[in-house]
């Protein structure tokens, strides 16, 4: 079978078990009326191995300090009993069994434990025992956080901009700045691609003096998917009446976008880069540079995709 990991995460995945709490309109949180925040900053390795830590922010009069509760690294396992292979047809017209599958499930497990073992010995070698996430459940101080970052953390929920867009204004990021750029883009372009055919090249300078298709790709970048990274963030914001508030996140590119709080879908950059002030900035699995890249790291992937957005465009114009 060729990368089993891969077919059985499209044939299985969509069956797991994923009961989620119901949404709810987002009333404006006030720091006042928070009790905790949870953090849960986590990682699947393409469904070989997961590891992830857990933080809380306690709220004390003019005082909040950052715990780390848990630590874990370890194999990835589908969980058999999650599976409702009864109702999986795609299974079904392949003429797998129920009794074959859970067979096939328990294989892919034990590889997984195999693989898993094999990377974490890599991962100690590479970034050493404390530097690589261990197994421990506690309460590790980590210190006190500034008021201030909790304060620009609520203002990025409360806020209406669900936009990226705005992002590029705080960057200096428009037209101008395109127009003045264009030429140092273009040969930033050809040294990335220094085989370029020639018609690449012209559409790519073409590209460069549309700031329309600039943002775009911005936020195509943005969103692009992958099937062997799966960032995981869930923050709980505990208050004082029984309401709590649930952000989410499994975007897999720059700024970890888009998140949802609760009901709720937003693509403002500025709520990841907030959430980087939280929580450390670990070596293994920067979180700096999932949720506060630097422009030249995010400039670098748009030109990477700028002339596929090109001719994309071309296409549909072509079309009409």
């Amino acid at each position: 079978m060729k990368n089993p990991i891969r077919i059985w995460c499209l044939l299985v995945l969509p069956l797991l078990g994923n009961s989620q709490i119901p949404k709810q309109p987002i009333p404006k949180i006030e720091i006042d009326s928070i009790k905790k925040i949870i953090i849960l900053d986590a990682y699947n390795d393409n469904y070989e191995r997961v590891w992830g830590r857990r933080y809380v922010i306690e709220f004390h009069t003019n005082m909040f300090r950052l715990y780390q509760l848990e630590e874990y690294y370890k194999n990835y396992e589908f969980d058999v009993d999650e599976i409702e292979f009864d109702s999986l047809k795609i299974l079904k017209s392949k003429g797998i069994s129920k009794s074959k599958a859970k067979k096939m499930t328990a294989q892919i497990n034990e590889r997984n434990k195999k693989r898993s073992m094999i990377k974490e010995k890599m991962d100690t070698i590479a970034w050493g025992t404390s530097k690589r996430p261990e197994n421990w459940n506690g309460k590790k101080d980590l210190g006190q956080i500034d008021k201030k970052a909790i304060q620009v953390f609520l203002s990025t929920l409360n806020s209406k901009s669900l936009s990226p867009y705005p992002y590029l204004n705080t960057k200096g990021i428009d037209s101008i700045w395109l127009k003045k750029n264009v030429d140092r883009l273009y040969e930033k372009w050809n040294r990335m691609f220094p085989n370029a055919k020639n018609s690449s090249k012209n559409n790519v300078l073409i590209a460069l003096k549309d700031f329309k298709l600039f943002k775009k790709t911005f936020f195509s970048t943005l969103l692009s998917r992958n099937f062997t990274t799966y960032p995981y963030m869930e923050i709980i914001i505990v208050k004082k009446s029984p309401d709590s508030i649930k952000v989410t996140s499994r975007g897999q590119n720059f700024f970890q976008v888009p998140f949802e709080i609760n009901s709720l879908k937003t693509y403002n950059p500025e709520l990841a880069i907030s959430i980087s002030k939280l929580i450390p900035n670990e070596k293994f699995y920067s979180v700096n540079k999932r949720l506060n890249p630097t422009w030249e790291k995010i400039e670098e992937q748009i030109l990477w995709n700028i002339g596929d957005a090109y001719r994309n465009k071309k296409r549909k114009e072509n079309n009409y």
